[in-house]
């Protein structure tokens, strides 16, 4: 995503002068250090508001409830189905990185 400031910002150590261009990479959000504990792992249980899924602000996602609800009940259905399937820890999960995008590619679990 191309975008170009409309006053001066100040983002970290950086400072983007206004009408400067910028490329916001989304693939990258979530991955800081400060703020996530280990950002390169798969935490199904996390509870971590910082993630951009479902967009931010004006655009977010008018369909993230419904998202929510769907894997909810497909993660219910298969907990249900398969009670002792858990995440194969010494297997991490495969990803793919199209910009802007980071995809989860497989999710290695064990029963």
């Amino acid at each position: 995503m191309y975008r170009t400031a409309v006053r001066d910002v100040v983002v970290g150590d950086v400072r983007w002068p206004r009408e400067a261009g910028y490329f916001c990479c989304t693939s990258a959000a979530g991955r800081n250090s400060r703020s996530h504990t280990c950002p390169a792992r798969f935490s199904p249980g996390s509870r971590s508001a910082t993630h951009l899924a479902f967009g931010h602000g004006i655009h977010f996602c008018l369909g993230a409830g419904f998202a929510r609800l769907e894997l909810e009940i497909a993660t219910q259905g298969i907990a249900a189905r398969m009670p002792s399937l858990t995440l194969a820890p010494e297997l991490p999960p495969g990803h793919r990185t199209v910009l802007p995008l980071r995809a989860l590619t497989e999710l290695r679990v064990r029963q």
